[in-house]
């Protein structure tokens, strides 16, 4: 039972639902919610987590690439302390682009910067010959910020027991700790919470260590992060969206050990298991989305 519903839910809530759910610009500009009266919306204050569901398959019109649209959402979370959002649902085309030439050369185009293009070039080991160049990343907490705020924290403390938040007589009382020490600390603590470290280029053979299943499926497994940069040819483009995404960089991560199974199309499964980071999450959305089926025209 759904308890909790934001009362005049899409009024405060519909611009954020449909930007990430729907994408933004590009595509995301010619993309429609029809029904919106069928989501509600549920927001949990301590944990600062907005969810959404829909009551029936949302409409959704992608004027861009020609297709109606039903959603059945199973899933919408946002949770806002952790930047983290997760939506999953069952989408069913209908084509209504009778053919026109427009709407090929677009889902050709955003074929280019799709999740299941990567995956599928790394399915086929060609993911050098597409273009793109993969790194793999590693992230380790920022030792220096976690030092900076355990000390400015503990100093802080003092001053406002011993020193009635007086910082003078604090500085005039000691001659150890200086404000320039503090100041330094203060800076530190702004810092990035995690620190990115680049390795060496990574080949597919290094993520799927094992054969297809009869079923074709492989299953993709890494360790820390994948850092993917698109194809720099993608500059040369006549297409803003794809001009735009020349040498543009996307992470992938796992959330669970087992990973992902990857068919030849690029389509994947368990959804949960792979967080995308960066430029492509956009191109993630609704607005980008293209049918399981779809196979790009030959240029």
């Amino acid at each position: 039972m759904i308890t909790g519903i934001v009362k005049d839910g899409w009024k405060k809530w519909g611009k954020y639902f449909t930007e990430t759910l729907i994408g933004v610009g590009y595509n995301a500009e010619k993309t429609k919610i029809l029904n919106p009266d069928v989501i509600r919306f549920q927001y949990e204050d301590k944990a600062r987590i907005l969810r959404a569901y829909a009551i029936e398959p949302i409409k959704i019109s992608n004027d861009a690439l020609g297709y109606e649209i039903e959603y059945d959402l199973q899933e919408f979370r946002s949770a806002f302390a952790d930047n983290y959002i997760y939506f999953a649902g069952y989408a069913y085309f209908k084509d209504k682009s009778k053919g026109r030439t427009k709407y090929r050369s677009a889902r050709r185009d955003t074929y280019e910067l799709s999740l299941a293009k990567f995956l599928q070039s790394a399915y086929l080991n060609t993911w050098e010959k597409e273009g793109y160049v993969v790194r793999k990343m590693v992230k380790k907490e920022n030792e220096t910020r976690k030092i900076a705020i355990t000390k400015l924290k503990e100093v802080t403390g003092i001053v406002v027991k011993s020193f009635q938040g007086n910082w003078n007589a604090y500085y005039a009382f000691q001659k150890e700790i200086l404000p320039t020490h503090v100041q330094a600390w203060r800076t530190q603590s702004r810092d990035a919470p995690e620190i990115a470290y680049l390795m060496g280029t990574l080949t597919p053979a290094e993520l799927f260590n094992k054969e297809p299943r009869k079923d074709k499926f492989k299953q993709l497994q890494f360790q820390d992060f994948l850092y993917i940069i698109y194809p720099s040819r993608l500059a040369k483009s006549k297409n803003k969206m794809l001009k735009a995404a020349a040498s543009q960089v996307t992470e992938l991560t796992l959330t669970h050990p087992n990973g992902i199974m990857v068919d030849p199309s690029g389509a994947y499964f368990p959804t949960e298991n792979l967080m995308l980071i960066g430029y492509g999450v956009n191109y993630s959305r609704l607005a980008f989305l293209l049918p399981l089926d779809y196979v790009p025209p030959i240029k």
